[in-house]
């Protein structure tokens, strides 16, 4: 069931349109990201089975018209050593209204990680500060996308703000790489066409081609 995958909080204080979570629970088999940082990346066949889990999901999310906005791989828990049952939690920044609403509550803090933000939270560009009108979903997407690149690859697809000798790079260049959409990912040659595929669909160059989930 798509519910199975999204952790519930026992208490949760109201605050207008926004939902804070009171109770935090940890997974025993710690994050996604510690998975990957500690492993590396993972076969094509483990990962789809991980990403269809969060999938599920997310989907779920967004038919209830509920939007997550900070979806990365360390909000996705492992249940228990061992395991590769999910849970997504971190909805502390989710929101029941469309990214207009939700860029308008948050600003000026950031609403999502940088290397896993979409063009719409970022706002690169004009053209994307006017098409946030029309996204909701599509936010979330292009962070799922992020993060089954990082699955497969063990690295961002976009880089990641931090120190050169840490494997960073400069903020702004992140920044510039989200407005390239797929054309500044660089795809491996062992990734299968399928694949590939996919993560395109999940990072177009312009928003009104962004993929939903049905």
């Amino acid at each position: 069931m798509y519910i199975s995958h999204i952790y519930y909080t026992e208490q949760v204080a109201f605050d207008d349109a926004r939902a804070t979570q009171i109770v935090e629970w940890s997974g025993g088999g710690g994050t996604l990201a510690d998975l990957i940082l500690n492993g590396g990346p993972l076969p094509e066949q483990r990962a789809r089975s991980m990403f269809d889990q969060i999938v599920s999901a997310v989907s779920y999310c967004h038919n209830r018209q509920v939007y997550h906005y900070h979806l990365t791989l360390e909000e996705v828990w492992i249940v228990s050593p061992g395991s590769d049952t999910l849970k997504i939690h971190g909805f502390g920044n989710a929101q029941t209204h469309g990214v207009e609403d939700v860029y308008a509550y948050h600003r000026p803090r950031r609403c999502s990680t940088l290397h896993y933000m979409s063009p719409e939270m970022a706002m690169v560009t004009r053209e994307h500060s006017n098409e946030r009108r029309r996204r909701q979903g599509a936010t979330d997407i292009w962070s799922l996308g992020v993060m089954l690149y990082v699955l497969v690859c063990s690295t961002y697809p976009f880089g990641i703000e931090g120190p050169r000798r840490a494997g960073g790079i400069a903020a702004h260049k992140v920044y510039e790489r989200i407005r390239r959409g797929k054309e500044a990912v660089q795809f491996p040659d062992n990734m299968s066409p399928e694949l590939v595929e996919l993560l395109k669909g999940t990072a177009p160059k312009r928003f009104r081609h962004s993929r939903t989930i049905c």
